[in-house]
């Protein structure tokens, strides 16, 4: 055990991985023909092997004890951010040792919503939770992805947050629980949070304030017409084929946009144009037009 105040060592597991596998893989080579595919298929029994070995970058220990010592989860999610600030991968074994840890749970929560955990621990927090099947983060994922980073160009928002999009993953996968706290976050989220909204309740079909919520967000435009008709279609429900049929018989669609509205219209049962407008000149179109000729 560390004395307190002690730093923690950060030795690269990935790294030395890599190392063992390469020296692996130029021994064998000859044995195998040089055949890569049959070769990387030992790598999983590889890696069991090079887990259970003592090395000596880690004073004779074996990688896959090297944090089984440790039994308080804080204490190692704290020698995790040391990893992340250290720009370090963090190890597989001290992630798998912090989640086997009773109170492993609110442990994560709390550096999760601590301002000081580092974002790339962060980024590995959330899929943790989620394979620990956690719901109690539910109202800090739905306040983050509502004030998401985003930035607009050429007129379309970019959804720009890593973060946000582990946690909408995260929220799809709890069920439909998570419809009633999103509806009632999205009025207050900005646009790029909204649409991240409509994404993870297009896994939800069957209330009309989902489609209310997507008709809203089309009928507003902000750049992401082709994205909420695809959500709109998505959600199957017919009441959001008016504002659809509008803008598909409006004349005033871009190429790629025209695309999605005309599928999300025609997977509504709706009434499509007999002929294509013409989109010569088209950023969108000339591009795909280009693009085909090459083939």
């Amino acid at each position: 055990m560390l004395e307190p105040n002690e730093p923690r060592p950060c030795p690269d597991f990935d790294r030395e991985f890599e190392r063992f596998t390469r020296a692996w893989l130029r021994k064998y080579a000859p044995k195998y023909g040089g055949d890569l595919s049959r070769m990387e298929s030992r790598i999983p029994d590889l890696y069991v092997r090079w887990l259970n070995k003592p090395v000596s970058w880690l004073d004779g220990r074996k990688p896959g004890m090297y944090f089984a010592s440790y039994g308080d989860p804080t204490e190692l999610i704290g020698w995790a951010a040391d990893y992340a600030r250290a720009d370090v991968s963090l190890p597989a074994p001290l992630m798998d040792r912090i989640s086997i840890l009773p109170g492993a749970e609110e442990a994560l929560l709390k550096a999760l919503a601590d301002a000081s955990t580092p974002y790339a621990l962060r980024l590995t927090i959330v899929p943790m939770l989620s394979e620990m099947k956690s719901v109690k983060p539910m109202p800090l994922y739905i306040k983050w992805i509502a004030n998401r980073l985003s930035a607009e160009r050429g007129g379309r928002v970019h959804r720009d947050d890593d973060l946000a999009e582990l946690c909408a993953e995260a929220l799809a996968r709890m069920g439909p629980s998570v419809v009633e706290p999103i509806l009632e976050a999205a009025p207050g989220a900005n646009p790029a949070g909204q649409e991240t909204f409509l994404d993870i309740l297009c896994n939800f079909p069957g209330d009309k304030r989902i489609v209310e919520l997507g008709v809203e967000l089309f009928e507003r435009g902000r750049g992401s017409t082709a994205l909420i008709a695809a959500y709109l279609g998505k959600l199957g429900d017919p009441k959001a084929l008016p504002p659809l049929e509008r803008a598909l018989h409006g004349g005033r669609l871009a190429y790629l946009d025209y695309i999605e509205v005309r599928n999300a219209v025609e997977e509504l049962g709706g009434g499509i144009p007999d002929e294509q407008p013409d989109f010569a000149g088209d950023p969108g179109y000339e591009s795909l037009k280009a693009l085909n000729a090459g083939w």
